[in-house]
């Protein structure tokens, strides 16, 4: 089973998006143990509650940018809808892969896709935001 716990070394240095990529961390390793047990229902939903963390995660993230008056953030908005726009595209399919029991596929593929979106398109933001002053310093944000 492919997994992805949280360490250091996906900390952006902002503790509400940190947070946000410790839930997705938590929901896609949720999907792979339901895929493991042969639980196809149970994969049909934990894609979904994923795809949906996923979303609103990149709402969050793109507020906070904004917010964070980050130079880059158009950028980071195409590559967000990009991925939303695969995302609501491949629901389709890979629902029909988990029911005939290719599952552990969408979960690999998933593993790499977050893991290289926090380690490096993330951490792109992470370089400029580490150059702003103190956090108290900082606009807030609401949730």
């Amino acid at each position: 089973m492919a997994r992805l716990d949280w360490d250091d070394t996906f900390s952006v240095g902002a503790a509400m998006i940190d947070q946000d990529h410790r839930r997705l961390l938590g929901e896609l390793n949720r999907l792979a143990e339901t895929v493991d047990r042969g639980d196809t229902k149970g994969a049909r939903d934990g894609f979904d509650s994923l795809f949906e963390a996923i979303l609103r995660h990149f709402e969050r993230e793109e507020r906070f940018l904004l917010a964070h008056r980050y130079p880059d953030v158009e950028t980071h908005h195409r590559t967000h809808a990009f991925k939303a726009e695969q995302i609501l595209t491949a629901r389709d399919l890979c629902a029909a892969r988990l029911a005939h029991g290719e599952g552990q596929e969408v979960v690999d593929y998933l593993v790499e896709w977050l893991e290289r979106h926090i380690r490096v398109e993330d951490m792109e933001y992470a370089r400029f935001l580490a150059r702003l002053p103190p956090a108290s310093a900082r606009p807030a944000l609401a949730n």
